[in-house]
């Protein structure tokens, strides 16, 4: 099944300190560097390298050339994508020596997309896909209503979480839900990995959900299937977009029907790996490398401790 991703693109402007400031502080950068980057432009690359027919949908502005030539590179198919007349997104992040990040997001050209727009890409998808979406760009329930009606696979990464997904998402509208803990105790107001999943299930039969932790691993409920994966470890660099090579690998697991267990444990190598190296989309595995390590165990996986929930 091919994946449609409706997602942003941004430049990242990344900046490497000692460590973050404090409110009214300044620091002098040990490093700076520009690269690929958006959730959306990061899952697309991800899921195109775990070996799934990635579409990439979306605007895309001024300066934003580098961005398309990345995504056509990693095999992402580009035609979905319009140009618009507006700067492109871009982010500013933060990653201090201990690999942890700190991200500023200006949405730019991420935001001059509407129902128009959303109509006229979804009227060219003719097969059933998994239509996944971020929350980076405007109209995430226009998406998801008409992936829903059109009986795609509806696919949502609720981040970040705001007003639109709060109070304008018909959940009942998604099958499969990706979260944090963080944005799940948004949506919930209780950071308990178990009450999160509980209460979003007894509001949303229907839907699954993947929730990720962290260092502490990955729980996924599937229907009446509860599966759980620890965290690799591995020498933290950064961990910008690991969450994104996570969700990426998981989307092309979930695009051949593969166990969600086997799903997982992937996922979880291939954000492992991208921790080991600076960037985001440029340090995501190809997926050769995730199952080379995958059969040789090369780095231990911890064991996801059920005592946690």
């Amino acid at each position: 099944m091919q994946i449609i991703n409706f997602g942003s693109i941004n430049v990242d402007r990344t900046y490497r300190l000692e460590r973050f400031p404090s409110a009214g502080e300044t620091l002098q950068a040990k490093e700076f560097f520009c690269g690929c980057g958006g959730k959306g432009l990061n899952q697309s690359v991800a899921a195109s390298r775990a070996g799934a027919s990635v579409i990439h949908a979306g605007p895309i502005g001024n300066g934003g050339e580098a961005m398309e030539e990345e995504l056509q590179k990693n095999g992402v198919d580009t035609s979905r994508l319009f140009h618009v007349d507006s700067e492109q997104g871009h982010a500013i992040i933060l990653v201090d020596d201990e690999g942890h990040n700190e991200i500023l997001i200006h949405r730019g050209s991420n935001g001059m997309i509407g129902e128009e727009e959303i109509r006229t890409i979804m009227k060219t998808i003719r097969e059933p896909s998994l239509v996944v979406l971020q929350n980076e760009l405007p109209c995430a329930h226009t998406i998801i209503d008409l992936a829903f009606d059109s009986g795609h696979i509806v696919v949502f990464n609720a981040s970040p979480v705001d007003e639109e997904v709060l109070h304008s998402v018909d959940f009942s509208h998604v099958h499969w839900l990706l979260i944090n803990e963080v944005e799940g105790k948004q949506l919930t107001g209780t950071s308990d990995p178990d009450s999160i999943i509980r209460l979003m299930r007894q509001r949303f039969p229907q839907m699954n959900i993947v929730l990720t932790l962290g260092a502490d691993g990955s729980v996924c409920q599937c229907g009446d299937e509860q599966y759980c994966c620890g965290s690799y470890d591995v020498p933290v660099a950064d961990t910008t977009g690991a969450g994104d090579a996570y969700t990426g690998y998981f989307l092309a697991g979930l695009s051949r029907g593969e166990n969600p267990g086997e799903i997982m444990r992937r996922a979880s190598l291939a954000a492992g790996i991208s921790v080991m190296r600076p960037g985001a989309s440029s340090a995501i595995p190809m997926r050769d490398e995730v199952e080379e390590s995958y059969r040789n165990n090369t780095y231990p996986l911890r064991n996801f401790q059920k005592t946690q929930f």
